[in-house]
C-alpha cells in the first residue's frame, strides 16, 4: 500500500470519526434524546447536523473534506490495482481441469447421419 493511499484513507476515517463525535456532543448539549439518537442511529446524526447548520457547520465541513480524501485514496487504490492487473485475494485460481484444450474424457457427438434408432 502506498503512503498516500494509506494516510488519506486512515486520515479521512479519523477525521470522519472526529466530525461524528463533534455532532454527537452538540446533540447531547441540546437534549439527551437527540444525543442518544445521534449516538445510536447514524442517519439521525446527518439529519440533526443538517437541521442545525449554525451549530454543526464546522463538523459538516470537516466531514465533507474527509469524504473527498477518502474517495481520493480509494480511487487511487483502485487505479493502482487495475494498473498492476492483480487479482483480488478472494478469487480462486482457474481450475486446470476445466481448461478448454484439455481432454475431458467425453466422446464426440455423432453426426446427423450416424444416429441409430
Amino acid at each position: 500500500m502506498d503512503d498516500f493511499m494509506f494516510f488519506s484513507i486512515i486520515g479521512a476515517a479519523l477525521a470522519m470519526l472526529i466530525a461524528w463525535l463533534w455532532v454527537v456532543i452538540h446533540a447531547f448539549q441540546e437534549s439527551v434524546g437527540w444525543g442518544f439518537a445521534t449516538l445510536l442511529l447514524n442517519p439521525v446524526t446527518l439529519v440533526y447536523a443538517l437541521m442545525r447548520p449554525q451549530k454543526c457547520k464546522y463538523p459538516l465541513i470537516l466531514f465533507g473534506i474527509a469524504a473527498v480524501f477518502l474517495l481520493m485514496g480509494l480511487s487511487y487504490a483502485k487505479s493502482k490495482d487495475r494498473a498492476t492487473n492483480k487479482r483480488a485475494h478472494f478469487e480462486a485460481p482457474p481450475n486446470p481441469s476445466l481448461h478448454p484444450t484439455r481432454y475431458s474424457g467425453l466422446r464426440p457427438l455423432p453426426r446427423a447421419g450416424e444416429l441409430k434408432r
